[in-house]
């Protein structure tokens, strides 16, 4: 297709960059909208319109069937769950005429009917209320894929990549040029547990079996008799979901949230990214570009679980290193049963002379075992390729028996279960006979070092790899590459992107930590106190340090617990697989000393393949200092030896929204990318920055497409890592169609951004969002830190103290007991604002900034402009948006009416006038005539959840009440907690 002079000048011009935001705004709940570059936004009006109501009817038929099966199963239940079930529908009913009048009385009449229930009917209708939300979500998340896999027969259903793909073609890029984008690109995805996730493992399983069966519902041409099977299949599950508890009865450990993890990796993304380069294949071939090579995988894994011990005493060295033997063991399982099926599939008998050498090899090498029978199984010499991959199999049953012993070795050795208990000395007497004596002797050899094997085992990837592109290639030469591209390209691909060790861990720390225990170390050898000195006395003295062959540390002396703590981590590290270990990350990182430190107790603990150290910088101040500090750091000779250059910085979300509010944050961080790149790029450093991004609005997240197209110009070169927090796994990855998708908008999004930069903000821009920073969040910090009792109403009119108390995750929510707003974490911060509908830390402030600028007609054409042409503020402002559909400040005002002493009143006044003002400002530079107008699919996603949401805000409002007037009643607890829950699915994010 030809494109002429005038159609190529259009999109040079800034408004391109809005029509590729417009694009994706859509992705707000996960769904795909038609790319073009030709009337983008009649396009996506017309397509969002269409797909918004036929979304809608299949939502509203899909929820209906399955809440008649929720409250049928609560009816049956008892004979008093009748009068529930009748209860529900009417207060159901109410809250869908108040949310179409907004009529006051009907909201009184809700609450009036909501109040009258009795604590038991209370804690039976939060469940049900909260599952309802639970299985709407199913609902839409089906229809997602549905919508993904598009309608047509014979369309390709990884669409939104092709979409980008041909847009980029048209646009001038050739076929060649789009591929070397895709194939260069390096994304990683770090899984991190946080302590709001709030839905258990359990019930998350579940899920996914209600959404493979609504799958299954909805495809066509289905008869009477199998219709019947999916339904009562459903019946059975939903009946198993209302009658397991949803609440944790302990909190998770680190090590069980790890498991968790690890199992996203086997039950999803095992799948998914084979079928995600795979999908890349058939997008680049569809505009004329060849495959991407067989061993390409331009995505990878990794995680925080059992690394993170930023704030978090339960994350141990010893922990740490059990997390990197689990994903071991579990790796050379998953390859095991990979192999074994291969088995069956490659069965020819021509193959290069290479490969018949091999087979031959491996053939003696597997009748000369004592268990030759088992091993030979289907391998035999006419069938060369079934010899090599039956020898691969041998040696991986070896490696999953040896990794499954040590894993289990490592957790008696450090103290955790039974066997830690017993003694391992293989002649020890365990008393008595019977069962008991015959577990603790098995208990007791798995605590036992597991001997080294006698068959071979692996013990990194290359040498598999090699094998399996030796068999790979054979194929090909033969004639087989048809055979070739399938389950053997897919096994490859998984090697190239799991390793031997499943998940790639990176390990955090705080950059205080690091510091007392250089003032210990500094104190120990009579030098003085570290962090007595200034930042060049501490820079001179690490690079000197780290140049000299002498060993500093003296081990042995008289350490502190916490630095006790972080020098046997270092030591963990020397131990530990280089290939498992990624990134070394600092968090509250301020100075290039930072960096050094960690680089230096890595030498003084031996470690042989030095973590890549990634300073985290989160605050405001470190943000608008981070450039200088790469600077400094990037001026080091030595330290531009050792990061051969690359260089690794993240940045923190969270924090600097919690520190300054959400203008603030976003402009701080946009300043920040764009000087670390000019610094990058002047020193001839190749930067990567890793998002930390968390799944609410208030902590950075936000659709993929959207925020990556958003970034400044030239921050993204083919490279990036970004945080996978809390609920977003589940709703990102949960399902193998839905993280093929996450994984395929990724790599579109990273290609686009390589390819086509977004625009640099003009002069005026720039100005106005300087003056919209500083303006935001000089209110938002008045407000939220130099306000007297800001502290005390934040606690009283939400429930973040009760949050704390439940068990959601392994690291506690707050960094300290004392300090309020200031020691507690980004993540309850925002948490238990989103339970009350407020929403406060995503938009206070901007009213006020926003507000000031409108009063002068110059000034707001400029705004507008912004709105309109500029990526980045687009999108914030959508974001914001957003949140602002799901505020409702009649629910809110319930909270502060009836938690509140009267003395807060002209407090909460004033935060629901500037939350109006918000709204109005909104609405102004959009242009919307209500909020979220323009996305009609996103604003019915949030206006069917209310109805089910705001009877649980009513609910959780009365049981705080209680609870706090002394009640103690235990459903009065599980009531509070299916509240918390409900609300959280109701919101679709939590922290």
């Amino acid at each position: 297709m030809q494109v002429n002079e005038d159609e190529i000048q259009r999109q040079q011009s800034p408004s391109r960059h809005i029509h590729r935001i417009m694009r994706v705004l859509g992705q707000l709940h996960g769904r795909q909208v038609e790319s073009g570059i030709a009337s983008a936004a009649a396009k996506m009006r017309t397509a969002n319109g269409r797909e918004a109501k036929e979304s809608s009817d299949k939502w509203q038929i899909a929820v209906s069937m399955l809440g008649n099966m929720l409250l049928d199963i609560i009816a049956q239940e008892r004979d008093t769950n009748k009068d529930i079930a009748e209860k529900m529908r009417t207060i159901i009913t109410i809250s869908k005429r108040y949310h179409v009048t907004k009529e006051k009385k009907l909201f009184t009449m809700m609450a009036e009917h909501v109040n009258s229930l009795t604590i038991e009917e209370a804690c039976t209708a939060a469940r049900a209320l909260h599952m309802l939300l639970d299985l709407g979500n199913l609902a839409e998340r089906q229809i997602s894929i549905d919508f993904s896999e598009g309608a047509k027969s014979g369309e390709n259903k990884y669409y939104d990549v092709v979409a980008t793909l041909r847009t980029l073609k048209l646009k001038g890029f050739t076929p060649s040029q789009i591929r070397d984008a895709v194939s260069k690109q390096m994304v990683e995805f770090v899984f991190t547990a946080h302590p709001t996730q709030a839905t258990r493992r359990t019930i998350i399983h579940k899920h996914v079996k209600i959404v493979n069966l609504l799958q299954k519902r909805s495809m066509p041409h289905l008869s009477t008799k199998q219709l019947h099977r999916i339904d009562m299949e459903l019946l059975r599950e939903v009946r198993s979901m209302w009658r397991t508890t949803a609440i944790r009865e302990k909190a998770p450990t680190p090590i069980s949230e790890a498991k968790g993890g690890v199992a996203v990796i086997e039950d999803v993304l095992w799948e998914a990214i084979p079928r995600h380069v795979r999908s890349l294949d058939e997008s680049l071939v569809a505009i004329g570009a060849e495959k991407l090579p067989p061993d390409a995988c331009p995505s990878r894994v990794c995680s925080w679980m059992g690394g993170d011990r930023d704030g978090n005493p339960y994350v141990t060295w010893q922990t740490t290193e059990s997390v990197i033997a689990l994903g071991r063991w579990r790796a050379a399982e998953l390859y095991f049963k990979e192999v074994d099926t291969l088995l069956w599939e490659l069965s020819m008998n021509q193959c290069t002379p290479q490969v018949n050498s091999l087979a031959k090899r491996y053939f003696g090498m597997l009748k000369n075992q004592a268990e030759a029978e088992y091993f030979i199984s289907r391998a035999n010499t006419n069938e060369p390729y079934r010899c090599v991959l039956a020898y691969l199999r041998m040696r991986l049953w070896s490696t999953k028996q040896f990794q499954e012993r040590y894993y289990y070795h490592l957790r008696a050795k450090h103290g955790k279960g039974r066997a830690a208990k017993l003694p391992t000395d293989p002649m020890a007497e365990f008393g008595s006979g019977g069962s008991h004596n015959t577990f603790d002797k098995a208990a007791s050899q798995a605590a036992r070092m597991p001997p080294a094997p006698e068959i071979p085992i692996f013990w990194d990837s290359k040498e598999m790899l090699t094998i399996l592109n030796m068999l790979y290639n054979s194929l090909k030469e033969c004639g087989d590459g048809m055979i070739a591209d399938g389950r053997l390209q897919d096994l490859i691909r998984r090697v190239k992107c799991f390793g031997m060790h499943l998940v790639t861990l990176d390990v955090r720390q705080e950059s205080g930590r690091h510091l007392l225990a250089m003032d210990e170390i500094c104190t120990a050898v009579g030098i003085g106190k570290f962090s007595d000195w200034d930042e060049q006395k501490r820079i001179d003295f690490c690079v000197k340090e780290l140049q000299t062959p002498r060993p500093l540390v003296p081990w042995g002396a008289d350490y502190s617990p916490d630095t006790r703590e972080v020098l046997d981590t270092f030591k963990m590290i020397s131990r530990a697989d280089p290939a498992a270990l990624g990134a070394y990350v600092i968090s509250m990182a301020k100075s290039p000393s930072d960096v050094l430190v960690v680089e230096l107790l890595q030498k003084e603990a031996r470690v042989k393949h030095p973590m890549r150290v990634a300073p985290l910088f989160e605050t405001k101040t470190d943000l608008a200092a981070s450039a200088s500090n790469l600077r400094k750091l990037l001026s080091i000779e030595w330290y531009r030896k050792r990061i051969k250059g690359k260089q690794e910085i993240m940045l923190g979300y969270s924090d600097s929204a919690k520190d300054a509010g959400r203008f603030a944050s976003v402009w701080g961080l946009y300043k920040a990318q764009e000087g670390m790149c000019a610094v990058a790029r002047e020193m001839g450093v190749r930067l990567t920055l890793f998002h930390g991004r968390g799944g609410t609005v208030g902590r950075g997240g936000g659709p993929q497409h959207l925020a990556i197209l958003s970034q400044p110009p030239r921050s993204i070169h083919g490279s990036m890592r970004i945080t996978v927090q809390g609920e977003v796994m589940d709703k990102d990855f949960g399902l193998r169609q839905i993280a093929t998708r996450s994984l395929n908008c990724y790599a579109a999004a990273v290609a686009e951004a390589t390819l086509q930069p977004a625009i640099a903000p003009k002069e005026a821009w720039r100005q106005m969002m300087e003056y919209l920073a500083n303006e935001s969040c000089n209110y938002y910090r008045k407000t939220v830190y130099s306000t007297k009792g800001f502290n005390t109403f934040f606690a009283l009119s939400t429930p973040v103290k009760e949050i704390g108390e439940m068990k959601l995750g392994s690291r506690p929510s707050r960094r300290s007991k004392a300090g309020g707003v200031t020691k507690l974490r980004a993540i309850p911060w925002v948490f238990g604002w989103t339970q009350t509908r407020f929403h406060l830390p995503v938009w206070l402030g901007i009213g006020t900034a926003m507000s000031s600028v409108l009063t002068s007609g110059a000034k707001r054409k400029i705004l507008v402009e912004m709105y309109r042409e500029w990526p980045f503020f687009r999108s914030t402002l959508s974001l914001v948006e957003m949140v602002l559909a799901k505020a409702d400040p009649q629910i809110s005002n319930w909270y502060v009416n009836e938690l509140v002493p009267v003395t807060y009143a002209a407090l909460a006044a004033s935060l629901h006038s500037e939350l109006k003002r918000t709204q109005e400002a909104v609405k102004e530079v959009t242009g919307h005539k209500v909020i979220l107008e323009a996305d009609k699919m996103l604003k019915l996603a949030v206006d069917h959840r209310m109805p089910y949401t705001d009877p649980l805000n009513i609910m959780q409002v009365e049981v705080l009440k209680r609870l706090r007037s002394g009640f103690t009643e235990k459903e009065l607890k599980m009531t509070l907690y299916s509240t918390i829950q409900g609300i959280a699915a109701g919101m679709q994010n939590t922290g």
